[in-house]
């Protein structure tokens, strides 16, 4: 029985070479636009899940004018924080493109970032020298990802300037992993 309409859905398809050739090509376009959405949205909905507590950890986003981004204003995260009782905890993040130079060294770094004291209380980077409750309270303090250091360079306790201010790296954090960015 099925053998008889396998063979009747082949003549078919002989005679309606058109109509078969847009059903089929239908019908891959469809399954690859439907690939594509699911592993886009399990893309999206894995990210940063590393963290311990990821599911009640939420970035701010702003529309304005039909624009999205994620820059608020600077006192908006302490605000926040007073304002509702929800909210335990609450950091900032901006990121930089500076021209860093140690020593003699110059080269542009564009994965830098601002970030508040209690980055780390929040987010879960395993440091590979410093302590996580302090590193970060000293003004101008830096921590920096291994892929950052150079392994024939000690870097540590040596003058670092971006542009900015004056700091010396005290403390190292392993890897970050790249959905950070």
């Amino acid at each position: 029985m099925f053998q008889n309409y396998l063979k009747t859905a082949f003549r078919h398809m002989g005679r309606n070479k058109l109509f078969t050739g847009l059903n089929i090509f239908g019908l891959a376009t469809g399954l690859a636009c439907s690939i594509l959405i699911f592993l886009w949205v399990q893309n999206e909905m894995s990210y940063d899940r590393f963290n311990p507590g990821a599911e009640r950890i939420f970035r701010l986003t702003v529309r304005v004018k039909d624009i999205d981004g994620a820059q608020v204003p600077t006192p908006f995260a302490a605000v926040l924080k007073n304002q509702i009782p929800g909210i335990k905890n609450a950091t900032r993040i901006c990121p930089l493109d500076k021209i860093v130079t140690i020593g003699t060294n110059k080269f542009t770094e564009k994965r830098m970032y601002y970030v508040d004291s209690n980055f780390l209380s929040i987010f879960n980077y395993p440091l590979l020298r410093g302590n996580k409750s302090s590193v970060l309270l000293a003004p101008n303090s830096v921590v920096l990802t291994e892929a950052s250091i150079l392994p024939s360079t000690s870097i540590f306790l040596r003058t670092m300037s971006a542009n900015i201010s004056r700091s010396r790296p005290e403390k190292a954090c392993s890897n970050i992993s790249p959905a950070i960015s």
